[in-house]
């Protein structure tokens, strides 16, 4: 997407305080995670292929936060904040070599210091920790690919533990599996979605007491999403997948769910993973990581320069 077709589409929305763009540095970072700071007012964007993490400030000012797999950062994934103990969680994971062990790096956002990396299991299985959310008690929850587990870490960031393991947690040998993760605002549940390449993906609801797994029912072409984004008290938003945006709203218990989709939002997302809230604004991330990774429609054609994070009006994804 060009910044001439980005501006004449914010036009046709109704103004260009609708969508707008910042561009990120470097030419190979290929954002994938994204996650906002409500208190500082910072966006924390993680590079999936050279394993950089760039801040954002308040004044839109772009900076690295950690260099290109400074402090062991391979390829990284999901992020999350915990914003009342100014913690950066970090899912750290080689993207193509299922051997080397993922870690779970946690940053004071203030300093920088590294504060905890917690790895996946030595069990001879392969791991891949995708996407990472935290509770308002700053207990984080983290969704591992490769093993049908969701974890979880308690505030003191001493060790990973097992939240929820369920064998649908495996849907596709060739897919991603368990992707996107989100607590609900009232701290109960998580909603974590598996994803697919045969559109057969699926959401589900995981106590955060007890772990019991509950599917939802989704629609029978549902792909699954890449991230999830909790944006009212029983509503989200799926980031990835086909299409590109959709609306998830709950019942009062999270047991089931009804989902809209916002086509229209391909005209100025392109190959978008996750998603961010800053006050009424949505921040989504352009991976263009189809020229990236094998198998997808672009992959071995260059991307689109610079990288960027599109902010869009919540108005629009209402």
């Amino acid at each position: 997407m060009t910044r001439s077709t980005l501006a004449a589409m914010a036009l046709v929305l109704g103004g260009c305080s609708d969508v707008t763009s910042v561009p990120l540095l470097g030419d190979a970072t290929y954002p994938e995670g994204i996650a906002a700071h409500p208190h500082t007012h910072e966006l924390f964007v993680g590079g999936v292929a050279n394993g950089d993490i760039q801040r954002i400030d308040a004044e839109r000012e772009v900076t690295f936060f950690k260099e290109a797999h400074e402090d062991g950062l391979l390829n990284v994934i999901g992020l999350a904040v915990d914003p009342e103990r100014d913690r950066l969680f970090v899912c750290s994971t080689s993207f193509f070599d299922p051997t080397v062990a993922p870690s779970l790096v946690v940053f004071d956002t203030v300093t920088g210091h590294r504060l905890a990396s917690l790895s996946a299991p030595a069990d001879g299985l392969p791991h891949f920790f995708n996407d990472v959310t935290v509770d308002s008690t700053g207990r984080a929850y983290v969704t591992d690919s490769f093993a049908p587990i969701v974890y979880t870490v308690d505030v003191d960031l001493t060790g990973l533990d097992v939240l929820a393991t369920d064998p649908a947690f495996l849907l596709d040998p060739l897919g991603f599996n368990l992707n996107g993760i989100a607590v609900t605002p009232d701290d109960r549940y998580a909603i974590a979605s598996v994803a697919t390449l045969s559109e057969t993906g699926q959401l589900f609801r995981i106590d955060l007491d007890d772990g019991t797994v509950l599917p939802l029912a989704t629609p029978a072409s549902f792909p699954g999403v890449d991230g999830l984004l909790t944006v009212g008290s029983h509503t989200m938003l799926g980031i990835g997948g086909r299409p590109q945006v959709q609306r998830f709203r709950f019942t009062d218990d999270f047991d089931a769910v009804d989902i809209t989709a916002f086509p229209e939002s391909a005209e100025f997302l392109d190959f978008p993973t996750t998603a961010a809230r800053l006050g009424s604004r949505i921040h989504v991330v352009n991976s263009q990581l189809d020229h990236f990774v094998p198998g997808q429609p672009a992959f071995g054609t260059d991307p689109e320069l610079p990288f960027e994070v599109v902010g869009v009006s919540s108005r629009l994804l209402r």
